[in-house]
């Protein structure tokens, strides 16, 4: 697929429309069919501006691209890229242009952007060729990083945490008793969790006056992780069940809402 086809609905957080700042007075904006250029260019300001990000901003982008959902945000002066599918961050960050071929579930077609070669003036050494230098670069990382490369790329729920099923009567009473509806907030771009006592789930997310713009259905069953109760969905992902009043869906807390 071209990359001028190709789209992603960003949701940015702490941080400045061109990427050039950061801060808690940046709240959170929905920035929706963003091209590979944009969000390129995005990108690489982030990176360029994670080493001077103060606390307690924490600047993020959600990202839902073609191949599913990811974030990437600054922690520790450094930025982090998590699969969406699972909660757990890579081990290596890829390069900005690794990451959108990630994004895109390799569809963008070409290759990666690079400085054009400037002919040297008469008299002039001629230095070797920035591309090749380049190229070399991006071969030696990539096989730095294989392996998070590979994972990255493979379907969702292969960084799934240990977990394991929990069935028979507790399962149905653990389930109904968490049943309900459970919020990030109630402004553009929070989002909403539904667990129904039969497992059935509804993910929401707000636009504006609480409007659903976008909506998700899928189902869950009774789990383990690391001590704790979870919700382990059909698409692989874990929801951790915090206490009665609170679930954490790929580091978002949703908390109850009584009605």
């Amino acid at each position: 697929m071209a990359a001028d086809r190709i789209t992603f609905d960003v949701t940015v957080r702490h941080l400045s429309p061109d990427g050039t700042k950061s801060g808690i007075e940046f709240t959170e904006t929905s920035r929706p069919g963003m091209s590979v250029r944009e969000l390129r260019q995005l990108l690489r300001a982030l990176t360029k501006l994670a080493p001077t990000v103060e606390y307690p901003a924490e600047p993020s982008l959600r990202i839902e691209a073609p191949a599913g959902r990811f974030l990437v945000q600054v922690k520790a002066h450094q930025v982090q890229f998590i699969s969406w599918s699972s909660s757990q961050s890579h081990p290596v960050t890829p390069p900005v242009d690794e990451m959108l071929r990630i994004f895109a579930g390799e569809a963008i077609e070409g290759e990666l952007e690079v400085e054009e070669t400037v002919a040297p003036t008469p008299g002039q050494p001629r230095r070797g060729n920035p591309k090749l230098g380049i190229g070399i670069l991006i071969a030696v990382i990539v096989g730095i990083n294989a392996f998070t490369f590979v994972n990255a790329r493979k379907p969702p729920g292969n960084f799934l945490a240990p977990h394991k099923l929990v069935t028979g009567p507790a399962a149905s009473q653990a389930l109904e008793a968490a049943a309900g509806r459970y919020e990030t907030g109630s402004r553009n771009g929070d989002r909403a969790i539904v667990l129904g006592k039969d497992g059935n789930v509804e993910w929401l997310k707000y636009g504006n006056d609480r409007a659903v713009v976008q909506r998700q259905s899928f189902t869950v069953q009774m789990a383990e992780s690391k001590g704790s109760p979870a919700l382990l969905t059909n698409r692989q992902t874990l929801i951790t069940i915090k206490d009665p009043i609170t679930l954490v869906y790929f580091g978002d807390t949703y908390t109850r809402v009584v009605k």
